[in-house]
């Protein structure tokens, strides 16, 4: 998917740069990304990697924003997320989803 990228989207679209997260928890992510610096150069596309966003010297990632929502720490959540991601949480709107996250035995 890599090559369609580079060969098709970018090419029609005109894109001359990808931005993406790094990746320091998933290894198959990471390899993506490692593939995407290999061969996006190729098609004349820049990779560029955006570090994470820490917290107290942890790294955020979306597996501890669901794992705070399984323990009902949502004042842990509200330092992790933009305001209005945190807002969405709280409503009545995102009940089913917490509810959907917190039956999941999956990280993602």
């Amino acid at each position: 998917d890599i090559t369609v990228f580079g060969d098709v989207i970018c090419r029609e679209l005109n894109i001359k740069k990808r931005f993406v997260g790094e990746e320091p928890y998933c290894p198959v992510t990471n390899t993506y990304n490692e593939t995407m610096n290999e061969l996006l150069p190729k098609f004349g596309v820049e990779l560029s990697v955006i570090k994470r966003k820490e917290i107290h010297g942890d790294i955020i990632s979306a597996s501890k924003v669901r794992k705070f929502i399984k323990e009902d720490e949502f004042e842990k959540i509200k330092e992790m997320v933009p305001q209005a991601t945190y807002e969405f949480l709280l409503s009545e709107e995102a009940k089913p989803i917490i509810k959907k996250i917190k039956e999941s035995e999956s990280r993602h």
